[in-house]
């Protein structure tokens, strides 16, 4: 009987070993090919692209700018979103006849001011009323839970919450405000 050395010994100088490598590797080839050709395509900046192709073709009307980066692969309302971004913050300008051209040399990347403003202080608004106070509504009106069962007073364990004994005793406009209200506070 072989024994496991001597079959490898016997592996080794026939070449078996070499066969399993080429075998291998004609394998896992074709799978290095196929990850090399499945790369992303690498994307250029919509907004780079589109105030160049502005700044390379000046005088052209808004329409004739999207449909040239359409047809370079950009999408339609990318396009007119930036050529309008570009416009509001006057990177670009349109001229009476409607042609855009560009006002500086050089695209310069957008900052969000809005953002980076401190927030105004808001006045508080206080409404002073006049007359007799209105009767409380919706959720206001509800009675707290005072611990008594049927007029008495309970042992000290606190009453069960039914929803149902709250709800039957409100009108349809009462029950319609409580679940704006519940929607409002639990979202959905």
């Amino acid at each position: 009987m072989t024994t496991l050395g001597e079959k490898l010994r016997e592996a080794l100088d026939k070449g078996t070993l070499d066969a399993w490598d080429r075998h291998e590797e004609q394998i896992r080839k074709p799978q290095k090919e196929k990850q090399v050709n499945t790369k992303v395509r690498i994307v250029n900046n919509v907004m780079r692209e589109t105030f160049n192709e502005v700044k390379h073709t000046p005088n052209m009307q808004i329409g004739d700018y999207i449909e040239s980066l359409m047809a370079r692969g950009f999408k339609k309302s990318s396009v007119t979103s930036v050529l309008y971004q570009l416009l509001r913050v006057g990177q670009i300008k349109r001229a009476e006849d409607g042609s855009v051209s560009v006002t500086q040399a050089e695209y310069a990347p957008l900052n969000n001011k809005r953002a980076k403003k401190k927030p105004d202080p808001r006045r508080k608004i206080v409404v002073v009323t006049r007359g007799k106070p209105k009767t409380a509504q919706g959720i206001a009106a509800l009675k707290a839970d005072s611990g008594l069962v049927g007029g008495t007073i309970s042992t000290g364990m606190p009453q069960a919450f039914i929803p149902s004994q709250i709800v039957d005793q409100l009108t349809v406009l009462h029950a319609r405000e409580l679940y704006d209200y519940l929607k409002k506070i639990f979202g959905g």
